[in-house]
């Protein structure tokens, strides 16, 4: 199927859907959320709690983070193809604010949790591949298109893919020398969004222009790990599968799709 723009109804269609995949997921995640502060308040609060523990000494701690992410490449053949120029940029600057603080600790371990707004950055690709996604594979110059049927056109595509959201995790920490080192899982909900304009390449000038804007929310699990030092802190997240694609939309997703590294450094600030 060559690339097209979908129809109006397909396009109310898809907004429906998708909004409501978006409902669902907030709620999802309002209640997962909503559980866990009812019972990290009920431990703060608890007559035991309220004996042994203040909130300075639970861990309560303000973050803020930046770094460098990566992300995982579609499949090769849809925004981009092996034997056609292609320049695509898996890396950008990200960013993470939220919060932590323990609930009780076992040993040397202590639990808690940590929310935060996470945003995995920009990331841009710049390729040219051929305008029907069953002739991958064939190499054409475009001299022979049929813009009817885009059967041995090319196109060139300018693009753009982003991803933020929020997060909810479960975490562990204990002390290990002059650090505090940690491990947390759990949820991240993230808005992903896709933009490309195409113009016809070389000798398919007759192509015209096109563009597409995808947008859709996705939930995806996430693992990671913290070193602390004083007010410096070291995260490393990994998250299951970033992309950006609408729901009930087929195929339609940007050009990444896959996991996703977050590296990043900042403070961590008590209260």
């Amino acid at each position: 199927m060559f690339r097209q723009q979908p129809s109006t109804t397909q396009q109310d269609l898809h907004s429906a859907t998708r909004a409501t995949w978006a409902r669902f997921l907030i709620l999802v995640v309002v209640i997962y959320v909503g559980t866990v502060i009812a019972g990290g308040l009920a431990l703060l609060y608890s007559p035991s709690a309220r004996a042994e523990l203040s909130l300075g000494n639970l861990g309560a701690r303000l973050e803020v983070l930046g770094g460098q992410c990566k992300q995982g490449k579609i499949a090769n053949g849809i925004w981009f193809q092996e034997q056609y120029p292609h320049n695509l940029d898996f890396s950008s600057r990200c960013a993470h604010i939220g919060f932590s603080f323990l609930t009780e600790s076992h040993g040397p371990w202590s639990f808690g949790w940590r929310f935060a707004y996470v945003d995995l950055g920009t990331m841009r690709f710049d390729s040219v591949f051929t305008m029907r996604d069953d002739e991958h594979l064939l190499l054409y110059d475009g001299a022979n298109c049929d813009p009817s049927t885009m059967s041995g056109c090319l196109g060139h595509g300018r693009g753009d893919q982003r991803a933020r959201g929020v997060s909810a995790g479960y975490l562990t920490e204990r002390t290990v020398g002059p650090f505090i080192l940690g491990a947390e899982t759990g949820l991240f909900l993230y808005d992903g969004r896709f933009h490309v304009a195409i113009d016809g390449q070389g000798a398919s000038s007759n192509v015209g222009s096109m563009q597409f804007n995808w947008r859709g929310y996705q939930l995806t699990p996430y693992v990671g790990t913290t070193a602390r030092y004083g007010y410096l802190l070291l995260m490393a997240q990994i998250y299951g599968r970033v992309r950006a694609a609408e729901h009930g939309c087929g195929g339609c997703s940007g050009f990444a799709n896959g996991s996703a590294l977050k590296l990043s450094a900042g403070v961590s600030i008590p209260f």
